[in-house]
């Protein structure tokens, strides 16, 4: 079996580390208040991708993460006029629909849990390809903005078109079994979602991340080492999927103008 250099297959433990961060992300899916579950699901997110980059002693400014996540790109904004049709009619427009999307949702089970199960394979997927993206800059390096672009470009072509049934299937059993506690878990998640969305907070306080980290990883802790021995055993399919991120990411070249 083939496997990248500088970034072998993982042990348990690193998919562990990914699986926790996909859990946190399908239980946002379950926060029973409209626009509130993505705040938390954008939180998650950005939790994960701080821990793994800073594991790696990689630093990575809010700008570059945002590049990276697809949420931000300040050098690709686009006019004023349009922010503002944005603003005054897109956006409320699409607040509105998602609204009565999420209520409708939030009131039939099977598409709250398989909501909760997309997200939380789009993040392990994510988390997967971010890791063999960050395992091919030298250590102590700064993340600049063009090497984010060139990541969440390589990442979207890996993931575009690919049959993600092998993980998500895992994810929707264990998750359909365990809607309860996860409903649990959310109710942190949808705090630190709230103290995230608020101005000039970056990760809504050290002290209150890690502790909501600690309570979160208690509760979690059995369904993530049977989800770990699950997907560990994926090698296959893992291995597939870095193939395709490495191609990708070499076609794409430092200087891509691909739009992230």
């Amino acid at each position: 079996m083939d496997e990248l250099e500088g970034s072998p297959i993982p042990k348990k433990e690193e998919v562990a580390g990914l699986v926790f961060y996909s859990l946190l992300a399908g239980a946002t899916a379950l926060i029973p208040i409209p626009l509130v579950d993505e705040w938390s699901y954008a939180a998650v997110r950005r939790r994960m991708v701080r821990e793994m980059f800073r594991q790696r002693g990689i630093r990575a400014e809010g700008v570059q993460l945002g590049i990276l996540l697809g949420q931000y790109d300040p050098d690709r904004s686009r006019g004023c006029l349009y922010q503002a049709f944005f603003a005054l009619v897109v956006l409320p427009l699409r607040m509105l629909s998602r609204f009565v999307r999420d209520v409708f949702r939030k009131i039939l089970i099977f598409l709250a849990v398989k909501q909760a199960s997309d997200w939380a394979s789009a993040v392990f997927h994510e988390g997967y390809l971010l890791r063999c993206a960050a395992g091919k800059l030298p250590p102590q390096a700064m993340l600049g903005r063009t090497e984010a672009r060139r990541m969440r470009y390589a990442i979207r072509l890996a993931l575009r078109g690919l049959n993600t049934s092998p993980v998500w299937n895992v994810f929707y059993g264990i998750i359909r079994l365990n809607r309860s506690l996860l409903r649990s878990v959310a109710s942190h998640v949808s705090r630190f979602g709230r103290q995230d969305r608020k101005p000039g907070v970056e990760d809504a306080g050290e002290s209150g991340a890690e502790e909501s980290l600690r309570q979160e990883r208690r509760l979690l802790d059995d369904v993530v080492n049977r989800l770990a021995d699950l997907l560990a055993g994926q090698r296959g399919y893992l291995s597939q999927l870095e193939s395709r991120f490495d191609q990708f990411y070499r076609s794409v070249g430092p200087d891509s103008s691909g739009n992230p």
